[in-house]
Order: C-alpha cells, then structure tokens, then sequence
C-alpha cells in the first residue's frame, strides 16, 4: 500500500460546461494498492449542471482506497445557479 497524488478530471455527462463553476481541488492524496493506481480520478459532475456542491466524499474511489489529505465535505466543484436571461421589454421601445 502506497500513497500518490493524483489530478482529478471534472466532468459533465458529455454535455457542455456550465458557465459559471469552480474547482476548488484539481489534485489530491490517495492510499491504495500499488498496482492499481489509476493514472486519474473522474468526477462527472452532470447532476449538479445547474447548481450544486459536490465534495471528497462524491469522488468515485477503487475499491481498497482512500483519500488521506483532505476532509470528507471539502468541495471538489461548485456550480453556481443558472440564471436565466431577461429579454428586453416590449415597453422600453414606446416613446
């Protein structure tokens, strides 16, 4: 059993990116099996594509491995709310 650092590929479900969203943690401390480390962790953040936290604990792990420099709330990724856009009003063009 070793520890590694590995990144961790946020995505979401094969559609586009939201617009506004932060990724609070890009790498973290892993223990597990040697010989199966994974080159990177994958986090598909598709449920929270319209506003969402999602924390060490949501992070898909081998089996066998665990985090071991972070707390399990810390966030990963934050999705703000999307808001939506306001068209202009039919009245700002009456004189």
């Amino acid at each position: 059993m070793i520890e590694k650092e590995l990144p961790i590929k946020v995505t979401f479900g094969g559609s586009k990116k939201p617009k506004r969203y932060n990724q609070h943690i890009k790498r973290v401390r892993v223990y597990g099996h040697a010989d199966e480390f994974p080159e990177q962790l994958e986090l598909d953040a598709a449920e929270i594509f319209d506003g969402g936290v999602l924390t060490i604990d949501d992070l898909p792990l081998p089996e066998d491995f665990e985090v071991v420099d972070r707390r399990d709330r810390d966030p990963i990724i934050t999705v703000e709310k999307q808001k939506k856009e306001k068209r202009g009003s039919r009245d700002q063009y009456d004189d």
